[in-house]
């Protein structure tokens, strides 16, 4: 039998490899100050959302934002789903 538990510590583990990947040290770049601004604008928003809004590419965009995620500018549920285009985000509140 499978606890809850146990189903609950794929999406972290996803989701930490993941931003284990964007977690190296670097300098925002201009489209990470861009998608700062916006998610400030919202509050909260889809991934989906900003994916639409922007002329970037998608891979950029996601690259992008799990980098800001990494380094504690933005939050998102890390605890219940994997990362995707229909993850909400937030501007962190520290």
């Amino acid at each position: 039998m499978v606890t809850e538990q146990q189903i609950r510590i794929n999406p972290i583990l996803n989701n930490l490899k993941l931003l284990h990947r964007y977690s190296g040290f670097q300098s925002l770049t201009p489209l990470q100050y861009k998608l700062l601004e916006l998610i400030k604008s919202f509050g909260m928003i889809r991934i989906v959302k900003i994916i639409q809004s922007e002329s970037v590419a998608e891979g950029e965009v996601l690259a992008s934002i799990l980098g800001l995620i990494s380094h504690g500018f933005i939050d998102t549920d890390l605890i219940n789903s994997d990362i995707n285009a229909q993850s909400k985000i937030w501007l962190r509140n520290d």
